[in-house]
């Protein structure tokens, strides 16, 4: 591979690998096409970085010492949004549905080619296909554009008139399209809480939101229901107003 060339940053990607040399040839492969990488060795120092720190990416070894893959992304998602891509060895179909409910974005079966994994952090950027400006502390999806600091929603031109925890739910769902967020989760960030009660009251919310986001639409046109887990924002959603 030829010598990194200086060029603007493609994000910053947090490494969770235990392994040394897995660790550092996938840190290679990043820096190369503009990312900045960060490694933790664990899975203890992985939730601290998680917690301390906001990445765009996180690859996340399933097997690590002092908290596994699993409990490391459900520990993430309980901060924030950011896309996880697993790196396993285990082919389970159990497996990988565990870990899809934990959060997991992609799986990338070991042994890899780290090429392949690059190609598919940014396949995953690209499919969260959100524009987000720190700064201001906004979101653009398509046509949809929020603003954090004013809880300001708009779909075009068209004020969608949120209460706070609609705009929470929309923002942790708009953050992340395609991927499925459990109503646990949503509970726990958009309410604050997690007990039965109030898993049924993110229903009733999410019902709400619906019914603004597309009046006339049927109830899965934006926000897709998955039985027994929870919902996902469809990103193609909000190409046009």
């Amino acid at each position: 591979m030829s010598e990194a060339r200086p060029q603007a940053s493609a994000g910053t990607v947090l490494v969770v690998e235990d392994d040394a040399k897995t660790a550092d040839t996938i840190s290679l492969y990043l820096r190369h096409e503009g990312f900045r990488v960060t490694v933790a060795p664990d899975g203890v120092v992985g939730r601290h970085r998680v917690e301390a720190e906001r990445f765009d990416l996180v690859i996340l070894d399933r097997m690590l010492p002092g908290a596994d893959g699993i409990e490391v992304c459900r520990h993430l998602r309980r901060h924030a949004d950011t896309p996880v891509i697993m790196l396993t060895a285990m082919v389970d179909e159990h497996d990988r549905l565990e870990g899809f409910a934990a959060g997991v974005d992609d799986y990338v079966p070991k042994p890899f080619s780290p090429r392949e994994l690059v190609a598919r952090a940014h396949a995953v950027l690209r499919r969260v296909g959100v524009q987000r400006d720190r700064r201001e502390g906004s979101l653009r999806l398509g046509v949809l554009y929020l603003a954090e600091g004013t809880r300001e929603a708009w779909l075009g031109e068209r004020p969608l008139g949120l209460s706070p925890t609609e705009f929470r739910l929309l923002w942790i769902l708009a953050a992340t399209p395609g991927r499925v967020c459990t109503r646990q989760e949503l509970s726990e960030r958009a309410l604050k809480s997690g007990g039965e009660s109030d898993l049924r009251t993110v229903d009733a919310h999410v019902k709400n939101l619906r019914r603004k986001l597309d009046p006339d639409g049927p109830p899965d046109a934006c926000i897709e229901t998955i039985f027994a887990v929870g919902y996902r924002l469809l990103a193609g959603a909000f190409r046009h107003a």
